[in-house]
């Protein structure tokens, strides 16, 4: 079972010994991989793959439940299975990524919280921490309480947008039924996020247009640039609107008509900013997005709790990291689509069908056409 198992990585470490008197050698990778993505812990192989053996697997084995059982809290899921490799015996220590999150060494005095980067495990950093207690108390960002009062902020762009895609007023009540206030009259984060003077400070977004190919266009490197915060309608608005500015829009006649071709689609530069929105990280405090304009792409950059992410266009959203920002963009997709095919629709004699078909790859475009069936 061995030959499958190159070298030590991310979901799998070598032991040539179980380490009594220094458990947290090995303890910390069942840490690491609880918090994390599965992993497996073979004691009695060594780094270079070579079978070692153990001399009394069966009093290993008790000892390593009974460690993990004493200083890894809240208490992991695994497997410790007992084999045999070329004549000698193994533990073969297989972890569950668990939902209790996070899962702690707790012994000397100390707790820390592991997590796996490459082939090691190391104490996960305070912004992965935040996340880990999220994913444990199964909450989301934007669903937190914040320490802001809902009467103290203005929601002008929002009720502007929703009278525009409904034709009604947003009633008060709206704001319990969106979860953007508590019952006690706080923000919670996803109303913070949509005020129009947004608290959050690190709600921000950069734009750049620059002159060249690799940032350096020569006597001149940047010929635009902007920085924007507030709601999220305020920066999904700002953004599209820079990208419009800072492009070009060929367009050719026909027999009747004119056909446009800009350097960007609309649809997918507002797509890309609702992708970096939701995605991004706000627990890291100092991070923000960063659209970068380039002569022949576009670029959109985020943090997120594993690294920086990028697209490049065209642009389709993978899952729901936060689900009601998620809900209440993809709203503003589809009524947006609506207002503009009932426009369009009152100077037409047979209404116009919408396809979708560059859609079907997310979770955002599939639930846009499930909405648009219902309104066409």
């Amino acid at each position: 079972m061995i030959d499958r198992w190159i070298a030590e990585a991310t979901e799998c470490d070598f032991k040539v010994a179980l380490g009594v008197k220094k458990p947290k050698s090995w303890l910390k990778s069942v840490s690491a991989f609880a918090n994390g993505i599965d992993g497996t812990l073979f004691f009695g192989i060594d780094n270079d793959r070579n079978v070692i053996g153990l001399a009394d697997a069966q009093t290993d084995a008790e000892t390593i439940s009974r460690l993990i059982k004493e200083r890894i809290t809240p208490y992991p899921n695994f497997i410790l299975a007992p084999e045999r490799e070329n004549g000698k015996d193994i533990l073969v220590l297989s972890v569950s990524a668990g939902r209790s999150t996070p899962y702690y060494y707790k012994a000397d005095g100390i707790t820390e919280a592991y997590i796996r980067i490459g082939n090691e495990s190391v104490i996960a950093p305070s912004y992965v921490l935040n996340q880990l207690l999220l994913k444990g108390m199964n909450r989301t960002y934007d669903a937190l309480d914040s320490e802001y009062d809902f009467k103290d902020y203005a929601f002008s762009k929002l009720r502007e947008r929703y009278k525009a895609w409904t034709g009604n007023s947003m009633v008060e009540k709206l704001f319990d039924s969106f979860e953007m206030r508590d019952e006690h009259g706080k923000l919670t984060n996803a109303g913070a996020l949509l005020a129009d003077d947004a608290p959050i400070k690190h709600s921000r977004l950069f734009c750049t247009r620059w002159n060249g190919l690799d940032k350096s266009g020569g006597m001149v490197d940047a010929l635009d640039s902007a920085e924007y915060s507030g709601s999220l309608i305020i920066l999904l608005n700002e953004g599209v609107g820079f990208v419009k500015r800072n492009m070009k829009t060929r367009w050719k006649k026909t027999a009747n008509s004119r056909i446009e071709m800009p350097d960007y689609c609309e649809r997918s530069v507002f797509e890309a900013l609702v992708n970096a929105l939701i995605h991004r990280d706000y627990l890291i405090l100092g991070s923000e997005v960063h659209m970068t304009v380039l002569p022949l792409l576009l670029l959109v950059v985020w943090q997120t709790a594993h690294g920086y992410r990028k697209e490049i266009f065209p642009t389709f959203l993978p899952h729901a990291a936060i689900p009601f920002l998620l809900t209440f963009l993809a709203d503003w997709v589809i009524w947006s689509v609506k207002a503009a095919v009932l426009r369009r629709s009152q100077n037409l004699t047979v209404p116009p069908t919408i396809t979708v078909t560059n859609w079907s790859r997310s979770f955002f475009l599939m639930q846009a056409r499930s909405k648009l069936r219902c309104i066409t």
